[in-house]
């Protein structure tokens, strides 16, 4: 994506850089307009990462987002037709949740809530992260 028309909130500022879905997209992208606020489409994973400094893991999330293209997409449309690109807008928010006293299962309980009320906006970020101390001072990375 070229640096001289960064992408808008809109969309990129140059349209020949964006392009048309693929099936799979096309078909996530009409079951978000019939269910704008399901989470339908949500997969979250957590993975246990031990124990970690929380501003070095987040700087590596950053990197990660930034490394990642399919973590930078985003779509709106074009004369009515569903379209994506990347965006150079990369300011990714990674919550620090923790000290669950109910351990493992309060841990559960807060991701299984948490994967079924975020729905995302299609020109938004299309991911959710956290990083989940447990009161035992281990962690885990929460990514859906």
């Amino acid at each position: 994506m070229s640096e001289a028309n960064p992408p808008t909130a809109e969309g990129p500022s140059n349209m020949s850089e964006a392009n048309p879905l693929t099936r799979s997209q096309t078909w996530i992208w009409a079951g978000q307009q019939l269910l704008p606020t399901s989470p339908m489409n949500n997969m979250a994973f957590t993975f246990a990462v031990g124990q970690v400094e929380e501003a070095s893991f987040v700087a590596a999330i950053h990197q990660l987002i930034g490394a990642c293209e399919a973590m930078q997409l985003r779509f709106t449309e074009k004369d009515g037709e569903p379209i994506q690109y990347l965006t150079g807008d990369l300011t990714p928010v990674v919550e620090v949740v923790g000290n669950f006293a109910g351990g493992t299962t309060e841990i559960v309980a807060w991701c299984t809530e948490r994967c079924a009320t975020t729905s995302f906006s299609l020109d938004g970020k299309l991911y959710d992260t956290a990083l989940i101390r447990g009161s035992d001072g281990q962690y885990l990375w929460y990514l859906n």
